[in-house]
């Protein structure tokens, strides 16, 4: 033996369905614009629409945000009837 031995690896993605980006893409779509058509053009668009919805809308949103401390507020301690 030589010593000087290769050996290739291969790597592939999927070959069939849907990747990762398509469908992180569909979900985000989806979830956002409520819409089959605009989840299907953007899974179409994969990788670019999240990269764009990332920019654009980034991962922070203050109404989202907000409505998390309305639950509750004003309500003051429960008291529980009798068991």
């Amino acid at each position: 033996m030589n010593g000087s031995r290769y050996y290739g690896v291969r790597v592939e993605g999927a070959k069939f369905g849907v990747g990762f980006g398509s469908a992180l893409a569909i979900t985000i779509s989806y979830s956002e614009n409520h819409s089959i058509l605009w989840a299907i053009i953007d899974g179409i668009l994969s990788w670019v629409y999240v990269g764009y919805f990332a920019l654009f809308f980034g991962l922070y949103s203050p109404e989202a945000e907000a409505s998390q401390f309305l639950v509750g507020i004003g309500d003051g301690p429960r008291e529980m009837g009798p068991v």
